[in-house]
């Protein structure tokens, strides 16, 4: 059984960013819960900024 767009973004979310919980937990609420069409990269861009995460 394919996994759930939502659920790959949140797979990849956890190999290529080391998130914090609190942030993880946004993504997943919005992205999985909320089943938001987001770019996650873009989303969270826009939490912290474009150079917070580099």
């Amino acid at each position: 059984m394919p996994l759930k767009d939502s659920i790959r973004d949140m797979i990849r979310l956890q190999r290529d960013y080391n998130l914090s919980d609190e942030l993880f937990w946004e993504v997943f609420n919005n992205r999985v819960l909320l089943n938001e069409q987001i770019d996650v990269d873009d989303f969270l861009r826009d939490v912290y900024g474009r150079g917070a995460l580099a």
